[in-house]
């Protein structure tokens, strides 16, 4: 089946004149699949995969000229910078979050030690004041029975 140029280049989205120039430069390759109707030159099928394919592999960087995209492209900057400083506000947010949250688990993993400390402390003190209390009681009782004795005229001690 054949294609106009003008039918297959408003297929394609681009203009007569950009199919007419790609059809002259790939005019070799081209060669068998346009065929000629009066002025009108028709496109295989074949023909049409061939200047797709050429078509595909360039790479079109349209430079902005337009005022109106000029300042859009502007802004579109500007907000991008605004949101970079963003980034980098949020990142030292997160920074100083980090920082305190390890300041926070040194801490807590000191009062933990410490509290540790402490009840292993209490217990020993439980334990002295126990032992303190049986010393006292036992000194108690040997000073009561050390009461019991008095001295006598030669220096001796006699129980009473």
């Amino acid at each position: 089946m054949y294609t106009q140029i003008r039918d297959y280049a408003k297929s394609r989205g681009v203009s007569y004149e950009t199919v007419r120039r790609q059809v002259t430069q790939y005019e070799q390759e081209l060669r068998g699949h346009i065929k000629k109707d009066g002025k009108t030159r028709l496109l295989d099928d074949k023909a049409c995969d061939i200047l797709d394919k050429h078509r595909q592999q360039k790479t079109v960087i349209v430079q902005p000229t337009d005022s109106m995209v000029m300042n859009k492209v502007d802004r579109l900057k500007q907000i991008i910078d605004q949101q970079k400083d963003q980034i980098i506000a949020l990142q030292n947010e997160k920074i100083k979050y980090i920082e305190e949250k390890a300041k926070n688990e040194t801490l807590l993993a000191i009062a933990d030690k410490e509290h540790d400390e402490l009840n292993n402390l209490r217990q020993e003190l439980a334990l002295q004041q126990n032992d303190l209390k049986k010393a006292t009681e036992e000194l108690n009782e040997k000073t009561a029975e050390l009461n019991r004795y008095t001295k006598t005229i030669f220096g001796l001690y006699r129980k009473g």
